[in-house]
């Protein structure tokens, strides 16, 4: 018989406890990266940043249709001419004088000027005063009042079609 030399050689086996735990180490490891990346596309998604804070204008266009609500507004009737030919249409008054302000209109001109205390109503007229039913203008001439115009309250004709 002929004897085959087989060689045996006794590879050191790797200490497998050490290998099963860096597997389950680097899958939870990918799970983890895996369950942050999606909380943060979440986030993302459910909370959106805000924007660039915007100042509102002192007196934007579209403030007396704002305060139209909150105003008490003139009737029909008109006001006789007083200087510059202003006409007071509404007031919204306030305890806070910051906050106070006057609707008025130059006569034959349809845009409401919306003022606070201490804007030019014209060159050298300032308004300087803003009350429920009145405002005080301050000028070259001495001072005078706009006062809003009284609305007739008789109730209205009842109908015979009722």
């Amino acid at each position: 018989m002929s004897s085959t030399f087989i060689p045996r050689f006794r590879l050191p086996v790797p200490a497998e406890p050490f290998v099963r735990r860096s597997g389950q180490f680097a899958v939870i490891l990918v799970a983890a990266g895996a369950c942050w990346l999606l909380a943060g596309l979440l986030w993302g998604f459910t909370h959106s940043t805000p924007g660039p804070v915007e100042l509102p204008d002192r007196r934007p266009g579209p403030v007396g249709e704002r305060l139209a609500g909150q105003l008490r507004f003139a009737g029909p009737a008109v006001a006789a001419v007083v200087p510059a030919n202003l006409m007071l249409v509404g007031v919204s008054a306030s305890a806070d004088a910051g906050q106070a302000r006057a609707l008025i209109r130059r006569e034959g001109e349809s845009q409401l000027l919306v003022l606070a205390i201490g804007d030019e109503v014209s060159p050298g007229l300032r308004l300087t005063r803003i009350q429920v039913d009145r405002v005080q203008l301050s000028g070259p001439g001495g001072d005078s009042l706009l006062v809003l115009p009284k609305v007739d309250t008789a109730p209205p004709a009842s109908s015979t079609n009722d």
